[in-house]
């Protein structure tokens, strides 16, 4: 008779963007050691995982701040150190740990990153721990040429591997890492989903991340799935289905900036599925925060060993070498980064473009969700300029417009334009190329200026200028 666990536990971070340093603007003391001590103790506990959907640079000083390398260089030092203990499975990279500028492939991260539909093999294409088979899969990012991202759709119809791979008699379950997130980009998860099902009824959990958010599914409606795809969901499979939802399919995500930890503990069926694979009975999540009360609420007493101090001393000593904690500037209150109301005087999105207008006297343009933390009424940190800011060198363009392009911008993008009167816009780097080439497929020829600065010195002089330190 085959054995059928009691149950399995996954825990799950994503999207960290270098935030190994607790937040010095909030009573929030998390730190990337603490964090480890508290796996390897989770870890004694039989059948326990954890993995991160990708994302591990840009956001936070600690990743961005050190101009003698390039963005991210510190951060993957600390995980190359790491990738040969057995804190963490497997990592899906992210959109910022790919892109053209970052330096992840400079490092040896012993089969840490996981990344199936790559073009070309730079990380592995999947792995198996604890008998769960893991698989990463990322959108089309533009991401360095070394990598290149397949089509998903024909990468799950053309590529033999996952087949072979799932022939394996190693295998109870399976793990997929997406760096995607399902409210954004459901189809996504879905198409995944319907490939794995129609080879195998084992049970299915999709990681995902990329949208900054905590999301807990279960009892997914399979109605809904096929609607999405418009496609069918191969039912056949006997034991796993039950009230239009399947059994062993379960989805998470995970908040950003390593303030959270999730939890996923499933629990199994006595009896095995008609083909012999174990069948989930209930999924709990529980959504912990990163501090140390809490942790320790979760396993018991932590405490770091000589490794994890050695770590944060190294992490520290960073931090007082870039003076990430020096105070330079006073908010005068609370600024949302999600607030798209240009007539808000909370909405940071119209307080950048309010500077950036005033700056070169035009108009200025930023996409929605560029700003991903919120500014607090108080103390402004050297550490802020690089989480309120994520891409340090990208310079400024300035676009000189004609009659109707404002209107055609709105029309065909998600950018937020302040100040439509101008014959001047005022864009970054990236909304720039979209605006280019928006302008270009309408057979319009756009007069483009470089400016000598970017978005990030802009906004560290304002401060300074005007937040005066106390």
């Amino acid at each position: 008779m085959l054995t059928v666990i009691a149950s399995l536990i996954l825990y799950h971070q994503s999207d960290i963007h270098g935030w190994l340093i607790p937040d010095f603007r909030a009573n929030i003391q998390q730190n990337f050691p603490q964090t480890l001590a508290f796996y390897r103790t989770a870890k004694n506990t039989p059948n326990t995982l954890v993995f991160d959907s990708g994302d591990l640079i840009q956001g936070c000083g600690l990743s961005d701040a050190d101009m003698s390398h390039k963005q991210g260089y510190f951060i993957y030092e600390i995980f190359e150190q790491i990738s040969n203990k057995t804190y963490i499975d497997a990592i899906c990279p992210g959109n910022h740990d790919l892109n053209i500028d970052s330096p992840i492939l400079e490092f040896d991260f012993k089969n840490l990153f996981v990344l199936t539909n790559a073009a070309q093999s730079v990380f592995l294409r999947s792995k198996i721990v604890n008998k769960t088979i893991i698989f990463g899969f990322s959108p089309q990012f533009e991401v360095i040429d070394e990598v290149r991202i397949r089509p998903l759709a024909e990468f799950l119809e053309t590529d033999q591997y996952i087949k072979d791979r799932l022939n394996s008699q190693e295998i109870d379950q399976i793990v997929v890492l997406v760096h995607a997130g399902q409210f954004t980009d459901a189809k996504f998860f879905f198409q995944i989903y319907q490939q794995l099902r129609t080879l195998t009824d084992k049970l299915i959990v999709m990681l995902g991340g990329h949208e900054h958010l905590t999301v807990y599914n279960y009892r997914i409606k399979l109605d809904e799935v096929e609607q999405t795809l418009g496609a069918k969901i191969n039912r056949n499979w006997g034991g796993i289905f039950t009230d239009g939802f399947d059994k062993n399919f379960v989805i998470a995500e995970t908040e950003n900036f390593y303030r959270y930890i999730s939890k996923i503990q499933i629990e199994f069926e006595h009896e095995r599925s008609h083909a012999g694979s174990l069948v989930a009975r209930d999924v709990q999540f529980k959504k912990i925060e990163n501090q140390k009360d809490t942790l320790e609420a979760e396993v018991g007493r932590i405490s770091l060993d000589y490794f994890e101090t050695s770590l944060l001393s190294q992490i520290k000593n960073k931090v007082q070498e870039l003076n990430l904690s020096v105070k330079i500037g006073v908010s005068p209150r609370k600024y949302f980064c999600y607030s798209y109301d240009l007539q808000d005087g909370s909405s940071l999105s119209a307080l950048i473009l309010q500077i950036m207008a005033s700056k070169f006297s035009s108009s200025s343009a930023i996409r929605k969700g560029f700003f991903t933390v919120d500014i607090d009424a108080g103390p402004v940190f050297v550490n802020d300029l690089y989480s309120i800011i994520r891409f340090r060198n990208e310079v400024l363009w300035r676009f000189t417009l004609q009659e109707g392009w404002v209107e055609l911008i709105n029309q065909n993008t998600s950018l937020l334009i302040y100040d439509t009167q101008s014959n001047q816009l005022v864009v970054d780097y990236y909304d720039g190329n979209e605006i280019k080439e928006l302008l270009v497929s309408h057979g319009l020829i756009p007069q483009i200026e470089v400016l000598d600065t970017t978005l990030f010195t802009v906004f560290r002089k304002y401060i300074q200028e005007n937040w005066m330190v106390e």
